[in-house]
């Protein structure tokens, strides 16, 4: 049979037909193709490494011992004849981890809101030094549930430290207090009652506008 005439291909493993595209390239097979599929053949693979991981790992090492070097001549060979091909790979294959991670780590904000503002504020104050006392759940609850201290308002609520923890606040239920988004993000980094006389100097100039919040 023509080898250049060959469109479709039965696997042998999974029984399906498909287009030549799908088959590997083997010059030693009649048709020039693989008798597995890309699929299946991976499929193999995989099984076959993951049953023979510590034998492949010892020839690796003991190849590597036989051949100094000869193995980073051959990557470094292949790399520089491929650079394009191995960019590419490397390219589609941050995407989709970054995609994996990202559904992961959104998927698990959503479920442990609370464990996640904990752990970013523990984290914070362990860095500066500030010390970290146990604050519960419920607390941080309670505190979530509370309109901001400043406006009154309601709803999307932030926990935000009184005494800012880059000026040695600490992560403890006493220096722990609701501020709405809008008041949270003009607060910032400063002293609570500074961002009060700031703020309510920013309403007197602003009071036409009619607005309740910073």
């Amino acid at each position: 049979m023509n080898q250049t005439t060959i469109t479709e291909k039965r696997c042998s493993a999974c029984k399906q037909t498909l287009s030549a595209e799908n088959f590997v390239k083997q010059s030693s097979s009649k048709t020039g193709l693989s008798s597995e599929c890309k699929s299946c053949k991976a499929a193999r693979d995989r099984a076959y490494y993951i049953a023979n991981h510590e034998k492949l790992k010892g020839q690796r090492v003991a190849f590597s011992l036989a051949h100094p070097g000869e193995i980073s001549t051959k990557n470094r060979d292949y790399y520089n004849a491929n650079k394009e091909e191995v960019a590419a790979r490397k390219q589609a294959r941050y995407l989709i981890d970054f995609e994996k991670s990202s559904v992961r780590n959104r998927a698990w904000y959503a479920a442990n809101l609370g464990a996640s503002t904990k752990r970013n504020h523990t984290r914070r104050v362990r860095i500066s030094g500030n010390g970290v006392f146990q604050v519960s759940e419920k607390e941080l609850s309670a505190i979530r549930s509370s309109p901001c201290t400043y406006c009154g308002a309601k709803g999307n609520t932030h926990i935000d430290h009184i005494i800012p923890v880059a000026k040695g606040g600490r992560h403890s239920i006493g220096n722990l207090q609701p501020l709405c988004k809008r008041c949270n993000l003009s607060k910032r980094d400063s002293f609570y009652i500074v961002f009060k006389i700031r703020a309510m100097k920013i309403r007197r100039d602003s009071a036409t506008m009619g607005d309740e919040c910073v």
